[in-house]
Order: structure tokens, then C-alpha cells, then sequence
């Protein structure tokens, strides 16, 4: 998910390496679909027979309250509002069908694998067919629901991807920053014209990740658009990919 390489153009000029710790007090949304998604690579295989979903729910649900727990205790944050994916997005149909094309591949590769003892890449390729489905939503949002109150855990339903909506709440003042692992999410900061500080790449031990925040892009001037914002983008971004340019117009 995301795209490919930003992240590590990034770093060259952006990517600051600190401890979420930081945002003691503060409130965090999360794109919760990646904690899904890690919780569910322990149980791949269950989740792509029949049934899986129900199956296998303790396993990926209580790995989001876990990390819940994390963020509350730890890292002493406010609050924690989990953003559910909603639609799919219209204007992703072909990427969505190619992913579905796929996973198809990948799931009948994984089950001959596995018929010929080839357990290991088997898991492997179970893995590459998981998906973010409303079921597994559900049976996380009644896990989250029986654990904390609703002023430690917020559940949010995007109508559509989690990015808008996390950039929303953050923009109206909801929320002070992002914890996703999708580089889709700074395009939405950066189209947002505000100043959100996104959580990545989050260690669950010691709680050190990188944070990224976007005020380089900002306009200097509330009163209108900064007239050397373009050439500041473009000496930073350097080789980065077109879309970056994109966003300078």
C-alpha cells in the first residue's frame, strides 16, 4: 500500500526519529486498517477458509487493543480514534481489480504450496491475500467496545478511505496527529493546507518512530499563497516522484 519509495525520499529532509511519548496529553487518530492487517499475518491461512473472519478474530482483534493499551498507558495519550475504511474509493476501481486479480493468484499458489509441504512459502503467499474486510471491522469495533471507555477509544467510519477522514478530524482540531503506515496519507496533509504530524513506523517496546510533518509545504502567509513555495518544494524534493511536483501548481 502507499507509494512506492516516498517514504524513503522523504527522510532525506523531513523524517524526524522520536518517541510517541511526545504526544503525552494529546489525541491520535489511527488508520486502524494497518493494525488489522499486521494482526491478521499471525492467522493468514484461517482468514482465507471459509469462516476465517470469525474464526480468527481473537488473534487480529486483540492485537489493536494491545497496541490501544500501548498508546493509553505508555505514551499517556488523551485519546485514541480508530478510523475505519469505509467505500472504496471510485477512482481507485482498476488498482482495486488488479489487487483482486492478484490476490486470486496468490491464494491458489498458496494452496498448492501448502499441498506439496511447502509450509513456510505457503504462509508467505497466504499473507498476500489478506484483506481489510467489514466483518473483520466489526468484531474489532466490539473488542475495542468491551475494553475501554469511549473517552480512551473513539471508533470512526470513514464513508469512504481512512486518509480523508484523518486528515479532516485533525484539520477541525479533533485530533493533533496521524499514526498510519500508508504514504498515501501525506498527500491528503499536503492538499489539506494544514500542519499534521504523522506517526509512522512505531515501535511497539520502546515506542521510537518517525514523525513527519509537512509545514515546509505550508504557505508562509495565511493571506495567501506563498510565492516561493514552489522552488522551496521543488529544491527539496529533488528526485522525488512526479506527483510531489504536482502538488507545488
Amino acid at each position: 500500500m502507499g507509494i512506492s519509495n516516498l517514504l524513503q525520499h522523504l527522510k532525506k529532509f523531513c523524517v524526524d526519529r522520536r518517541n510517541v511519548s511526545q504526544f503525552h496529553g494529546q489525541v491520535l487518530c489511527v488508520d486502524v486498517s494497518s493494525w488489522i492487517m499486521k494482526g491478521a499475518y499471525c492467522c493468514a491461512e484461517e482468514l482465507n477458509e471459509p469462516n476465517g473472519e470469525d474464526t480468527a478474530a481473537s488473534s487480529y482483534c486483540h492485537f489493536v487493543t494491545d497496541w490501544c493499551d500501548m498508546l493509553l498507558r505508555y505514551a499517556g495519550v488523551q485519546q485514541i480514534v480508530l478510523v475505519f475504511d469505509g467505500q472504496r474509493c471510485p477512482l481507485k476501481a482498476d488498482t482495486n481489480a488488479e489487487r483482486g486479480r492478484k490476490a486470486a493468484v496468490a491464494l491458489a499458489e498458496a494452496r498448492r504450496l501448502k499441498a506439496a509441504g511447502k509450509g513456510e512459502e505457503a504462509d508467505r503467499m497466504f499473507r498476500k491475500c489478506l484483506k481489510n474486510t467489514a466483518r473483520m471491522q466489526t468484531h474489532v469495533k466490539r473488542a475495542v467496545r468491551r475494553k475501554f471507555a469511549e473517552s480512551q477509544v473513539q471508533l470512526v467510519q470513514s464513508p469512504f478511505e481512512a486518509d480523508s477522514q484523518m486528515v479532516r478530524l485533525c484539520a477541525d482540531g479533533v485530533c493533533d496527529a496521524i499514526v498510519s503506515e500508508d504514504s498515501d496519507i501525506l498527500v491528503y496533509v499536503a492538499a489539506s493546507n494544514h500542519c499534521v504530524p504523522v506517526i509512522y513506523k512505531l515501535d511497539k517496546q520502546g515506542g521510537d518512530c518517525d514523525v513527519i510533518c509537512l509545514d515546509w509545504m505550508l504557505p508562509d502567509s495565511q493571506n495567501g499563497r506563498d510565492p516561493t513555495r514552489e522552488k522551496r518544494i521543488a529544491e527539496q524534493v529533488g528526485n522525488m516522484p512526479d506527483f510531489l511536483r504536482m502538488m507545488a501548481k
